[in-house]
């Protein structure tokens, strides 16, 4: 029985509380008891044991030290996040001052890039403008959800974490994990305006693990959350809300993502190219032959500063009814993926409210760069999305594979283009997009061998006729490297 494991929601001053027991995957039972009394767990473990065919005496003794001990880190867990909900920050007239010259700067995201890089992040400057926008999303009635996705070792927790502390204290609320229950035990804090920063996502396999992340969802969709729990003190039925909305980043260094979450989340790639490694790995020498350099306080309360200013206020983009009419719209995910490009840009025009005109409403005006730079940020996600492409390790096998006579196999691959999961998940991508086969595959099911069908394949990307900033524009695209 070492693939039993239960989740406990946090007491929220109750001793009975809802348990969930997982066999693997699948759950098995759930019911809400105590899980600090003996005689409750052992009730919980004679009807667990019916379920599962077996004798109790097989599982009680792990119930009697476990559910206690999954109790007490679940309301550790509701504590740290509740703890997070600091009093609003508020910035120092020097830092006010300062983040009014930034806000009127068409650079500004240049700013927030070189700070990023101060921290330690290297040549990331798209990802950081991309993660910068999700989280400034918080401000919009429908904040972004972005998940970012990557080798182990590719950087994506430290950019996330790293462009994180660039927001004022109180607006990031970071969790390693999450239990499926965590976020409805913030009802006091609540999520409204905020950035929800999660650590590395848990694979999803089975069907019954969709449901874990059920609550985030809920939070992606609606806004806010509901949940409806039995009070037995009380002898009703009472319902927890928490409002939001609030933008939510997460990582992720495996393809076991629930489709329902895969189709509400911006995608993005750290750079995990063998130049991008010599690059970091030279940075780091740099650093510890001179020293590290420092975000002085300044620096960082001006930052926050900026976040802080920046009011809510509904943005309208004259100019979309055009731009919709030239998005590809035979792919069903083209209904997510469109409103979500129109969010970031959204996002860049409320970064840049200072540089932007109101209607006669008060709403900000956007400008077609604002568009610009959400496409660009984007641009890989979209290209998979909607646009016939593939993620960027996939277009790296393909350079290579394109011309390759033959069947090969993960062994003939250069040692270059990345391990040897990066290597399965690239091939997969690429003979999913129809540009390879699988021509063979051995008897023990590890080794495959692949063929290329068409040499002349390109992947495909989308072009929404925006063109490319040029300088003399009023804009906000010119600091984004391509």
């Amino acid at each position: 029985m070492d693939d039993l494991i239960f989740q406990i929601a946090p007491s929220n001053g109750s001793a009975r509380r809802l348990v969930i027991a997982y066999r693997g995957e699948h759950e098995v039972f759930r019911d809400e008891t105590n899980p600090n009394r003996a005689a409750d767990r052992e009730r919980f473990g004679e009807q667990l044991a019916r379920q599962l065919g077996m004798p109790l005496k097989e599982i009680l003794p792990r119930i009697h030290t476990e559910l206690p001990a999954a109790a007490d880190a679940a309301d550790q867990q509701a504590e740290e996040l509740a703890a997070q909900a600091e009093p609003a920050w508020e910035p120092t007239a020097q830092a006010k001052a300062a983040a009014e010259r930034l806000l009127a700067r068409p650079d500004l995201l240049a700013h927030v890039a070189r700070a990023a890089e101060t921290l330690g992040v290297v040549n990331e400057r798209k990802l950081v403008f991309l993660v910068y926008l999700a989280a400034t999303s918080r401000l919009l009635p429908k904040p972004i959800y972005l998940l970012v996705k990557g080798e182990p070792s590719s950087g994506k927790s430290f950019i996330t974490s790293a462009v994180a502390r660039l927001f004022p204290p109180g607006v990031v609320l970071e969790a390693s994990d999450l239990t499926p229950q965590a976020l409805y035990y913030l009802r006091d804090e609540g999520l409204q305006r905020r950035v929800l920063l999660l650590g590395e996502r848990k694979r999803q396999i089975a069907d019954e693990s969709v449901d874990r992340t059920k609550a985030l969802r809920e939070l992606v969709e609606n806004g806010r959350l509901s949940l409806l729990v039995t009070n037995p003190k009380a002898r009703r039925a009472e319902r927890i809300e928490v409002e939001g909305p609030a933008a939510v980043i997460e990582t992720c260094s495996h393809e076991a993502v629930a489709h329902e979450d895969l189709t509400r989340a911006v995608q993005a790639w750290p750079n995990d190219s063998p130049e991008q490694t010599r690059l970091v790995v030279t940075e780091l020498a740099r650093r510890k032959a001179h020293g590290q350099p420092q975000l002085s306080q300044e620096e960082q309360e001006a930052l926050w500063a900026v976040q802080h200013l920046l009011e809510p206020a509904e943005v309208v983009l004259p100019f979309l009814p055009a731009i919709a009419k030239r998005f590809p719209t035979s792919r069903l995910e083209a209904r997510r993926a469109f409103p979500r490009l129109v969010a970031l840009a959204e996002a860049s025009a409320l970064l840049h409210q200072r540089q932007r005109e109101r209607d006669a409403q008060g709403r900000i005006v956007a400008i077609e760069d604002d568009l610009r730079l959400a496409l660009r940020v984007s641009q890989q996600w979209l290209d998979v999305s909607v646009g016939g492409g593939v993620p960027p390790r996939a277009a790296r096998v393909w350079a290579v594979v394109r011309e390759r006579e033959g069947t090969f196999t993960l062994a003939d691959l250069p040692q270059k283009l990345g391990g040897e999961k990066t290597l399965q998940r690239a091939l997969a991508d690429l003979e999913k997009a129809g540009a390879l086969e699988l021509a063979e595959e051995w008897s023990n099911g590890k080794a495959k061998v692949y063929q290329v069908i068409d040499p002349g394949w390109e992947p495909g990307t989308l072009d929404l006729g925006l063109g490319t900033w040029t300088p003399g524009q009023t804009g906000t695209v010119k600091e984004c490297p391509a």
